[in-house]
């Protein structure tokens, strides 16, 4: 028996224990870090999936994935789809944000905020949105990222040395860092706008979010995961939960009378015993009538 027969052996055998043994078993989860609104009016949905590779130091090629969806005014979902971004270094631990370089430095720093690895800034330029972006803790790359209005997306890898932004201050730690990003985009893009942004407050508990200058309130509800969103004269049941277990920042924008909420369904079990499915729930909702608009539910997968 020759070396490509014992291959194919050995596949057929394999693949036969697969099937004796069954497909791995675990839930289904798909999550979002962050939602605006960009200056067309269409819903941005970004999430970051990171993977083994940034912590392996002897894989020169470090990649993860930006995640992103745009979905129209109208609930029409443009693009549903990601990018590749690479780490040209040495480690990254995404559990503490923390980056560890070949060539070690004085600028280096532990990132403060371990709730989440990412920094996302969104801005608007013409038709396009463009992202400043980088991982929290390492001080020698960024990310700008540029998505256009039919979702089309592309991104450049920054040497912070390389274009002149570690040389001009310390990078003492992640705000720093993304004001100097913030004035280095504001000098390349002409007309470069911040994207609307909403204040929020609520208790330790996660009950109850306000959202200043407004009368709005979302409340959760006592008898489930779920919350509702009421206004001056009415209340409507959301079908989902506007926070995730790892502990996001509420999905909730505003554009006029419209309020934008993506929340997280936990319905489902594909794999019993082994924890609930999530998806997302995105809405619009007429404030000034208290009716769902429309609702986009996002598929597993990409």
């Amino acid at each position: 028996m020759n070396c490509w027969n014992i291959l194919i052996f050995l596949s057929i055998c394999l693949a036969n224990l697969t099937t004796l043994l069954g497909q791995p078993c675990g839930p289904d989860r798909r999550l979002i870090d962050l939602q605006t609104i960009t200056s067309n009016g269409d819903i941005l949905l970004l999430r970051t999936e990171f993977n083994g590779s940034l912590m392996d130091v002897y894989n020169n090629n470090k990649e993860f994935d930006l995640n992103y969806v745009l979905i129209s005014p109208r609930g029409k979902i443009k693009k549903d789809t990601f990018l590749i971004l690479s780490w040209k270094e040495w480690h990254y631990n995404y559990m503490s944000c923390c980056a560890s370089y070949r060539i070690p430095s004085q600028h280096d720093y532990k990132s403060t905020n371990e709730k989440s690895c990412v920094y996302y800034s969104p801005y608007s330029q013409s038709e396009n949105t463009i992202v400043s972006y980088f991982l929290a803790g390492d001080r020698k790359f960024a990310y700008e990222i540029i998505i256009d209005e039919m979702g089309i997306g592309n991104w450049t890898l920054c040497n912070l040395g390389a274009i002149g932004l570690s040389n001009e201050i310390s990078l003492k730690n992640d705000s720093i860092k993304s004001s100097l990003l913030k004035s280095y985009l504001t000098k390349k893009h002409k007309g470069l706008g911040d994207l609307p942004t909403e204040q929020f407050e609520f208790s330790n508990e996660k009950t109850k979010i306000t959202v200043r200058g407004r009368k709005i309130e979302f409340h959760k509800k006592t008898i489930d995961n779920k919350w509702l969103i009421r206004g001056e004269k009415w209340e409507l049941a959301l079908d989902g939960n506007l926070f995730h277990y790892f502990d996001n920042q509420p999905l909730i924008n505003f554009k006029g009378k419209v309020a934008y909420v993506t929340v997280f369904n936990e319905d489902y079990a594909s794999c019993p015993s082994y924890g609930q499915d999530i998806f997302p729930i995105t809405y619009a909702i007429d404030l000034k009538k208290g009716k769902i608009i429309w609702q986009r539910k996002l598929q597993f997968g990409y």
